[in-house]
């Protein structure tokens, strides 16, 4: 059903099947418990390339890139059999 309304769903709507239980953590209370059971087939991906874009335009995506780019120029000056590496890399780990 989920699948379905995915697939129906204009813009930026989404589906999200979640199952609520409970768990004992202390006393009194339980404690909610959620998990995920289905999501739509394109949300890690949105969220991954959404999450990367973020980081590479500002704060400390964008120094890593401005670092790496200046360390790669450096490498390539002082030690040319280094690396054959091109551009810098955007992972920010």
């Amino acid at each position: 059903m989920l699948d379905w309304l995915n697939a129906m769903a204009e813009g930026n709507a989404r589906f999200f099947g979640v199952e609520i239980g409970a768990v004992k953590i202390a006393e009194p209370l339980p404690a909610p418990l959620f998990k995920l059971r289905d999501q739509p087939h394109d949300w890690a991906a949105q969220v991954a390339i959404s999450a990367k874009g973020a980081s590479q335009a500002t704060g400390k995506g964008a120094f890593y890139i401005r670092f790496w780019e200046r360390f790669l120029e450096r490498a390539r000056a002082e030690h040319p059999g280094w690396t054959n590496a091109r551009k810098a890399g955007t992972a920010t780990g």
